[in-house]
């Protein structure tokens, strides 16, 4: 007998579904193995949580070009691939400064002072052992790709624990362990759908409606589009 259980909960303003599917197993036992699966997902997004000042991202953007901060490693470790993302692509991705949103009020950002080169990602330094450093005053945003590494994270978890089937869904992300039923195919293995819905394109500029991603040649932001964009792929769903 197969049983099928389906969890739903916010976190952090955002609502996530787990679905865990599991052969000859009692549904409080798969209740319980998905609210694990939420307190993974939570903590994650406790550690970058921008609007906490406790949070180990706001901690590390007070006083990164202080000293050298300690963070837990998971944070360590998104920090590290986005700075690797910000390397292959030359600069089109960078968490530490997006001048078409600064510009446009969509995050908070230390201005440069007159004279000084703006800060980027390569102004961040991993000192290894979980401790980053920056070299000017900045603030890293990961805003947008804080809640596909929690579902990273916690499909981390599912495989740990053995578990032969499941998907976790929130706005814009799915990543599935196992073979699970796909509406777009007959089966979906390890994937990860990543969408980004016309919603997102909440910003004004010269009275039109505008995208939060910035166009990699100019740097300016795209126009909004009336469509959603979803993508299959193998790769970790915090990568895109």
């Amino acid at each position: 007998m197969v049983n099928t259980i389906d969890l739903r909960q916010t976190i952090t303003g955002s609502e996530f579904s787990v679905t865990i599917t599991e052969p000859g197993q009692r549904d409080n036992l798969l209740e319980s193995l998905s609210g694990v699966v939420m307190g993974r997902i939570a903590r994650v997004l406790s550690l970058l949580d921008s609007r906490d000042p406790g949070s180990d991202i706001n901690r590390l953007n007070a006083c990164g070009h202080i000293h050298p901060m300690r963070l837990h490693p998971w944070v360590y470790e998104l920090i590290e691939q986005t700075l690797l993302l910000g390397d292959r692509t030359k600069g089109a991705f960078d968490v530490a400064a997006e001048p078409s949103r600064i510009g446009l009020r969509f995050i908070p950002h230390l201005q440069a002072k007159p004279g000084q080169e703006a800060a980027s990602f390569r102004d961040v330094c991993l000192l290894g052992h979980n401790r980053v450093r920056f070299r000017k005053p900045l603030r890293i945003d990961l805003s947008g790709i804080d809640r596909a590494f929690a579902i990273d994270k916690a499909i981390e978890l599912l495989i740990e624990l053995g578990v032969s089937s499941a998907t976790i869904r929130t706005q814009g992300h799915k990543r599935s362990v196992g073979i699970v039923p796909d509406t777009n195919a007959a089966h979906s293995r390890n994937r990860a759908t990543v969408t980004q819905p016309a919603y997102h394109a909440n910003g004004l500029h010269h009275w039109r409606k505008i995208h939060h991603i910035a166009h990699p040649r100019h740097g300016r932001p795209m126009r909004s589009i009336i469509r959603t964009k979803a993508v299959p792929t193998r790769l970790p769903a915090a990568l895109h």
